[in-house]
C-alpha cells in the first residue's frame, strides 16, 4: 500500500474508534454549566452570554431537528463528539506530515521501520489527546471549546498543507481556505485566532530567509494581522454599521471587491491573495448576522437584547463582564478576591503560584502525568499516569527543535500562545467558581504532536545505536515493540484512568 493509502486508512480508523469511545461515555442530556445554555439557544436560537457562537447556533438548531436520540440535550452533544472525534483525526494527520518535513523524503521510500515508527508515533499522539481528561470532558458534552479546537486543528492541517504544495501553482488556495476558516471560527470562539501566530511563523520560513530584520519583520506583520482581524474586523465592523448603518458595510465589501478586481486584472498576486483573505474572514464573521437577526424577534433567551448597533456593539465587546486589565494581576477590588490577594507577596508572587502553577500547570499535569481525583482542586499525581506521556512529550519537543527547529518553533508558538499567553491575558482572579481547565485545550493539542514525534524520535535514536552496533535485523522487531508498548502502557493506561461512564 501507499503512503497516502495507509495513512488515509489509519487516519479514518482513528476517527471510527474515537467517535464510538465518545459516543459511549456521551452525556445523555444537558450537563452543568454552559452547556444548558447552549442546549437551549440552539433549540430556540436564542442569544446566549456575550459575545455568542451563531455558528455554532446554527449548527446546533440543526441537529436539534435530525432524530438521533429522542433527547434534544443529547442531539446537540453529538456534535461534539463528531468534532472531537476529528480533531483526533486531524492531530494524527498534523503530527505525520511534522514527520515528513523533518525527515525530507519521499514517505513512499520508507522502510517498514519507518512506517510503523511514524504511523505508530503519530496514533500515539493522538490517542493520548483523546483520551486526555479535559479533551474528553469537553469531547462528550456540549461544548464551544471542542469545535474551538477543530479550527484549529484543520487550520493547522490546512497551512501545513500549503506548506506542502508551495509553490506550485494554485498554493494561495490554501492560505485562502486557512483565512476562511479563521472566518467562520470567530463564530464558535475566538480562541482560534491565536493560530495566526504559527500561521505566520510558516509562511515565513517557506518563504523568506532567517535574519533579525526579517525575523522582526515576521512578529510586526504577525501581529498587525492578529489586530486586523481583532480590531479592524471583530471590533471595527460592528463600529462601522452603527456609524454608517448597513450601507458603510456594502460599501467596504464593493470597495474589497474592486480591488480583488484590480489585482487580478493586473496581475497583482500578494495584494490579491491579501484582499480575497481579508473578505473570505469578513463572509466568515457575518455568522454574527444571525445574533443582531435573532434579538430582534425576542427570543425565550435573548441576554443583552443586541437589536441595535449600540447594544451589539456592547455584546461583541462584552462589557458587561467589565475590564480586566492584563496588570496589575492582583486587580479586583472585590472584597473576596482582596482577601485571597493577602496570601501572596506581590504581583509576580501571586502570577507565577496561582495563574500559573494552579491554574495552567496543574492542568496540565492532568492531562499528561496524573489528575489525583474527581474533586475541584485535585492536584498532580505522578502513580496515575506514571508520566509517561509528559516524558514523551518532552523527549518530542527536544527532538523536533534538535531535527527541524523552524517547524519546532511553529509548534513552540501555538503551544505557547494558547497556553501561557492565554494565562497573561485572562488575568484571573481567585477564587474561581470552577476548574478551568478547558480553556486550554489547544495548549494540550500542541504538546500531543510532541508526543507522537518523541515516540517517533526515540524509534529513531534506537535504530541509530543499532545500525552503529552493526544490528540492523533487529531494527523491525525493536520497533514494533516499543510502538507497541506505547500504545498499552500509554495510551492503555490513560484509557483506564480517565475512562468514565
Amino acid at each position: 500500500m501507499t503512503h497516502r493509502s495507509i495513512n488515509r486508512l489509519l487516519a479514518v480508523s482513528l476517527f471510527i474508534l474515537a467517535e464510538i469511545l465518545y459516543i459511549s461515555t456521551m452525556a445523555p442530556t444537558l450537563s452543568f454549566w454552559d452547556c444548558g445554555e447552549t442546549i437551549t439557544t440552539s433549540f430556540t436560537l436564542g442569544i446566549p452570554h456575550p459575545p455568542g457562537a451563531p455558528l455554532f447556533l446554527l449548527l446546533g438548531r440543526l441537529f436539534t431537528m435530525i432524530p438521533f436520540f429522542s433527547d434534544t440535550g443529547a442531539r446537540v452533544n453529538l456534535i461534539s463528539t463528531l468534532v472531537s472525534s476529528s480533531t483526533i483525526m486531524l492531530t494524527y494527520l498534523i503530527t505525520v506530515r511534522l514527520i515528513i518535513i523533518y525527515r525530507q523524503g519521499d514517505p513512499d521510500s520508507w522502510g517498514i521501520a519507518q512506517k510503523i515508527s511514524a504511523y505508530g508515533g503519530a496514533l500515539v499522539g493522538a490517542l493520548c489527546l483523546a483520551l486526555s481528561d479535559s479533551f474528553w470532558f469537553n469531547a462528550v458534552e456540549a461544548s464551544l471549546w471542542s469545535s474551538s479546537l477543530f479550527f484549529i486543528a484543520i487550520i493547522t492541517w490546512l497551512v501545513l498543507r500549503w506548506h506542502e504544495e508551495d509553490p506550485k501553482p494554485g498554493n494561495e488556495r490554501w492560505l485562502m481556505l486557512v483565512m476562511y476558516m479563521i472566518g467562520l471560527s470567530i463564530g464558535v470562539h475566538l480562541l482560534s485566532l491565536l493560530t495566526i501566530f504559527a500561521v505566520s511563523l510558516v509562511y515565513y520560513f517557506k518563504k523568506y530567509k532567517v535574519t533579525p530584520v526579517s525575523f522582526a519583520a515576521l512578529i510586526f506583520g504577525s501581529s498587525a494581522l492578529f489586530f486586523l482581524i481583532f480590531t479592524g474586523i471583530i471590533k471595527g465592523l460592528p463600529i462601522l454599521v452603527h456609524l454608517t448603518s448597513w450601507w458603510g458595510f456594502f460599501f467596504l465589501c464593493t470597495l474589497l471587491g474592486y480591488g480583488i478586481w484590480y489585482a487580478h486584472k493586473h496581475r497583482m498576486a500578494l495584494l490579491n491573495t491579501a484582499l480575497v483573505s481579508v473578505f473570505l474572514i469578513i463572509i466568515g464573521y457575518t455568522s454574527y448576522g444571525l445574533i443582531y437577526v435573532r434579538a430582534h424577534a425576542g427570543p425565550p433567551i435573548n441576554e443583552n437584547n443586541p437589536s441595535n448597533p449600540e447594544t451589539f456593539f456592547s455584546y461583541l465587546n462584552r462589557e458587561q463582564y467589565g475590564e480586566m486589565p492584563m496588570w496589575p494581576r492582583r486587580w479586583s477590588p472585590e472584597p473576596v478576591h482582596q482577601y485571597y490577594y493577602q496570601q501572596y507577596s506581590s504581583d509576580l508572587d501571586y502570577f507565577l503560584r496561582y495563574q500559573m502553577q494552579k491554574m495552567y500547570f496543574r492542568y496540565f499535569g492532568w492531562q499528561f502525568i496524573g489528575r489525583e481525583h474527581d474533586m475541584e482542586g485535585a492536584g498532580v499525581d505522578w502513580s496515575v499516569l506514571w508520566g509517561l506521556p509528559f516524558l514523551l512529550g518532552v523527549a518530542g519537543a527536544y527532538m523536533h527543535f534538535r531535527r527541524q527547529w523552524k517547524m519546532g518553533l511553529v509548534v513552540t508558538a501555538l503551544f505557547v500562545m494558547t497556553g501561557a499567553a492565554l494565562v497573561i491575558y485572562l488575568n484571573q482572579t481567585e477564587p474561581q467558581p470552577r476548574e478551568r481547565d478547558y480553556s486550554y485545550v489547544a495548549s494540550f493539542f500542541a504538546f500531543a504532536l510532541w508526543i507522537g514525534i518523541g515516540v517517533e524520535s526515540l524509534c529513531f535514536l534506537a535504530a541509530e545505536k543499532l545500525k552503529a552496533a552493526k544490528k540492523p535485523d533487529l531494527l523491525l522487531p525493536a520497533t514494533v515493540i516499543f510502538v507497541a508498548a506505547c500504545l498499552v502502557f500509554v495510551n492503555g493506561r490513560m484509557l483506564m484512568a480517565n475512562y468514565r461512564v
